[in-house]
């Protein structure tokens, strides 16, 4: 981020921009060019999907097929499955921007990166066998995941060791939540059971969306004349569907990892909050084109809403808390050199 324009930004944002993501490439270089390098290619993904979507879907480049609706061929729901993929792998765009900043911290998010780009790779290859790629949409593909795969994880560098519970609550103070006084223990396992419960919930979707993908349709509507037609449009559109699939699947791995240690790990809890806001407005989006009614807009917005408070309300909230994770952390990794 160059000088002039964070000249424009007021001084709070400024510095909130710098640690989330620091543009300083001493330590960890290698690595740190790796996931920028697959922040962008994702982001290039995100722009394909959601600007495009009437054209192709990244990462293969396959046009959306149309299905019948109400007797006409109808590209609805294919541009809406398209337009999902897209606010979905935004947000692997999204961690990979995050770990820039400490890549030792995060390592084990970095060899999940490298195992959601694995997976995108056996994707590929199972498309391609059902003939449903051609050699060059699929071989370009194939050569950067498996590529980048082995990139993050060859040049992961060994994790920071983590600080204790006990030296980890030493950094939270109670805090109230809804009258309620929550004190540090309280607001760990709060987190941590919520980071399970989320990341779960996405691994279930991802699920729901590849293997499981004829029942996940059956629990997004009560209206059979809908989920027939999502039905057709998911089973015509596979390939973006199995990806879309992936996403999930990444992030729910990567939310739930994040319950291991929800101090140490404070950038992911930064990340869910920000995913609240990119789903809610992907909803709106949706609610745009009249992929989705008004109840289902307002029941998903809802959920990101009440989402939203509860990390925000139980998350590491002090830079200086954060900070004095750092220096904790440091003294420990120092210590057992």
């Amino acid at each position: 981020m160059s000088s002039i324009a964070l000249s424009t930004l007021p001084k709070a944002a400024v510095t909130r921009l710098q640690k989330a993501f620091p543009i300083s490439f001493e330590l960890h270089r290698p690595i740190k060019i790796v996931l920028l390098l697959s922040a962008l290619m994702h982001f290039a993904e995100f722009v394909i999907s959601v600007f495009f979507f009437n054209y192709a879907a990244a990462p293969y480049f396959v046009p959306p097929i149309a299905t019948l609706i109400d007797g006409s061929d109808s590209f609805l729901y294919a541009h809406s499955i398209i337009r999902q993929y897209g606010f979905f792998v935004v947000q692997l765009a999204l961690v990979a921007a995050f770990l820039i900043s400490e890549p030792a911290r995060y390592a084990p998010f970095i060899q999940a990166l490298a195992l959601a780009r694995l997976l995108m790779a056996a994707l590929g290859i199972y498309a391609y066998t059902l003939d449903a790629l051609s050699l060059w949409q699929f071989l370009p593909s194939l050569i950067l995941n498996v590529g980048l795969a082995l990139m993050l994880w060859r040049l992961a560098p060994a994790p920071l060791p983590l600080l204790s519970r006990h030296e980890a609550l030493q950094l939270w103070r109670t805090q109230t939540l809804l009258g309620l006084s929550l004190s540090p223990i309280m607001r760990w396992r709060a987190l941590q059971f919520l980071c399970i419960i989320a990341g779960g919930l996405w691994i279930l979707w991802g699920l729901g969306s590849t293997v499981l993908w004829e029942i996940g349709v059956a629990n997004i509507s009560s209206d059979s004349v809908t989920e027939q037609n999502l039905l057709q449009a998911m089973q015509a559109n596979h390939v973006v569907r199995n990806q879309q699939g992936l996403m999930l699947f990444s992030i729910g791995l990567i939310t739930a990892l994040a319950a291991r240690h929800p101090l140490l790990y404070y950038k992911i809890i930064d990340f869910i909050l920000a995913q609240q806001v990119i789903n809610a407005f992907s909803a709106g989006v949706e609610l745009g084109f009249s992929a989705i009614l008004l109840p289902q807009f307002l029941t998903v917005f809802s959920v990101q809403v009440f989402t939203f408070g509860l990390f925000y309300m139980l998350r590491p909230n002090s830079t200086h808390v954060q900070d004095e994770a750092d220096t904790i952390g440091k003294e420990a990794m120092e210590c057992r050199r």
